[in-house]
């Protein structure tokens, strides 16, 4: 009996241990998941946001001609706060600040000009500044020029436009627009890009050269629109002289221009000039336009009004009241000189005079064409060539082609002071003339006694003539040895039907 009692005793404290091992073994696993808890609830350092020096700088520069663009702001932003700059003198910038951050948007602007933003990501350096650059190119599509401006104090916009027209070329960026208000610009401007000029009205935006060099050159390579000018007084002076008005070596556009009152004026004995009004060796359009009152002078005068050794289109357009004056031996083209192509649509050239101060010769007074001639619908009137000898009131052809169509050449005379006079109308010097459904009436060929005077209308030497259409009529020649009223042939070929 108490072996039993023994053994039950000794099973009650095996089990009493095992439940004690139990419960120590609950309260440490309990014990042990709180404090896991506990970790987990406290934060992670890394998580933490940390500062960082920041650096972004740069230079911002003008498209329209690389120069450093001091005063534009610059701004980026950083956990919703707004850092800016301005460009120093130099066009340079630095942006400084603390941030978490590494990637911002940098963005640079001026007043009248397009703003520009670049994507940066910063790095650390090994002085533990995170740093990038941005450089910029700002410019303007649209500037505004005006009297009332200032190139100095000035911004290009409406409201803060520039003084002069040189100014807002150069600040506007190629293929850009300058508007320029009615004023009078005393300018001579050289151009060099790609630029759309707008004046306010033809007659109240004026380019002036002061009669002391060109308004407007126009150099190789660029294209170049000008509307609404007034271009005048201009005067180019030395040997071998270049259009006193315009000079274009590129691709030149006047729209509703008025070219007046310019000079190509030599200054020495045999000098020469080209273009009193324009001188063309590229490509230049002429629409809706008026050529005046231009001169060339000198011992060798060539277009009083314009000289075009490129592709020339006149449209829409008059050429009037223009001189080629010679001095000592040859005027040649009151109204227009051509060498190369030229082509007149729609258009009056009227009242011009190659005329020859010293007893030589004057050829073509409205125009001397020595290239290709194309001309429809215009009339030509009231044009003259006074010499000596004189040729081609209204045309002088040498060695040309011309095809005129729909058009009138009337009233033109050729009047010689010494010598033979031939084509009040037209001469032909070879080359070749098609004339379609044209009049030639009432031209005049008016010489001294004892010389030739023919060919009051048309006069052909040697050139490959067709009539098709149109009238001669109502030409005359006068004293001399006249013939040939309306037509009068030296020799060439000629086909002419009703």
């Amino acid at each position: 009996m108490k072996t039993i009692k023994n053994k039950l005793i000794k099973l009650t404290l095996a089990l009493a241990f095992i439940l004690i091992c139990i419960g120590t073994v609950s309260a440490a696993t309990a014990d042990e998941n709180i404090t896991i808890s506990a970790v987990n609830d406290t934060p992670d350092l890394e998580t933490q946001e940390t500062l960082q020096d920041v650096s972004i700088s740069g230079k911002v520069e003008k498209c329209s001609d690389g120069n450093p663009f001091p005063g534009v702001t610059v701004t980026t932003t950083s956990s919703g706060e707004t850092i800016s700059t301005t460009t120093n003198a130099a066009g340079t910038y630095s942006l400084n600040f603390k941030s978490s951050s590494t990637n911002f948007q940098v963005t640079a602007s001026a007043p009248g000009h397009q703003p520009s933003t670049q994507e940066v990501t910063v790095l650390p350096g090994e002085d533990n500044i995170y740093r990038d650059t941005a450089d910029f190119k700002l410019g303007m599509d649209t500037v505004y020029v005006a009297t009332t401006g200032n190139d100095a104090t000035g911004d290009g916009t409406d409201a803060n436009p520039y003084r002069t027209i040189a100014k807002g070329i150069t600040e506007a960026n190629p293929d850009g627009t300058v508007n320029v208000a009615d004023g009078t610009y005393q300018e001579h401007l050289t151009i060099d890009k790609n630029v759309n000029l707008v004046g306010t009205s033809q007659i109240g935006t004026i380019i002036d050269g002061t009669s002391n060099g060109r308004p407007v050159t126009i150099n190789g390579g660029v294209i170049v629109t000008m509307s609404y000018f007034t271009i005048q007084n201009g005067r180019v002076t030395g040997g071998s002289v270049y259009g006193g008005g315009i000079f274009n070596n590129g691709n030149l556009t006047l729209n509703n221009c008025t070219v007046k009152t310019n000079q190509a004026n030599p200054t020495t004995f045999y000098g020469s000039s080209y273009g009193g009004g324009i001188y063309n060796a590229g490509i230049m359009t002429i629409k809706g336009s008026t050529v005046e009152y231009n001169y060339a002078t000198g011992y060798y005068a060539y277009g009083g009004g314009i000289i075009n050794y490129g592709a020339m289109s006149i449209e829409d357009s008059t050429v009037q009241n223009n001189n080629a004056v010679s001095s000592g031996d040859e005027a040649l083209g009151g109204g227009i000189y051509n060498e190369d192509t030229l082509t007149i649509i729609n258009s009056t050239i009227k009242g011009n005079i190659a005329w020859n101060a010293y007893p030589d010769d004057a050829y073509g007074g409205g125009i001397y064409n020595y290239g290709t001639l194309i001309m429809d619908n215009t009339n030509m009137e009231g044009n003259i060539a006074r010499g000596y000898y004189a040729v081609g009131g209204g045309i002088y052809n040498f060695y040309g082609n011309m095809e005129i169509s729909n058009s009138n050449i009337n009233k033109n005379e050729a009047q010689a002071s010494g010598s033979s006079c031939y084509g009040g109308g037209i001469y032909l010097n070879g080359g070749s003339l098609t004339l379609t459904n044209s009049n030639i009436n009432q031209n005049t060929v008016t010489g001294p006694s004892g010389y030739s005077a023919e060919g009051g209308g048309i006069y052909n030497s040697g050139a490959n003539m067709n009539i098709n259409g149109g009238s001669v009529s109502s030409n005359q020649v006068n004293g001399g040895d006249a013939r040939g009223g309306g037509i009068s042939i030296s020799w060439g070929y000629h086909n002419m039907w009703p």
